[in-house]
């Protein structure tokens, strides 16, 4: 389910991962930081005017390590399409 707001702020882009799709075992997706959810938010005091967030263990963290998951769920929405993880 999309949360509306993180911390007060609006939610303007949200996706829950899926290992499979990205390639990854369990394993490979927490060595590569990888979180259960991200979440974009809009943000008034923010250089870029968003915010990013992650969830992991069911929390949400803003500012996370890697956003690299992220970024490729929007690209692929975007008809970007990138190979699956090797499980290197």
């Amino acid at each position: 389910m999309t949360p509306k707001e993180i911390e007060g702020y609006p939610v303007i882009f949200h996706v829950v991962m899926d290992i499979e799709k990205m390639g990854l075992t369990k394993k490979q997706a927490m060595h590569q930081d990888m979180a259960q959810e991200y979440a974009v938010v809009t943000v008034t005091e923010g250089h870029a005017g968003i915010m990013v967030y992650a969830k992991y263990n069911d929390s949400w963290q803003a500012n996370p390590w890697s956003t690299r998951f992220l970024i490729r769920e929007l690209l692929e929405r975007i008809n970007i399409t990138l190979p699956k993880h090797n499980g290197q």
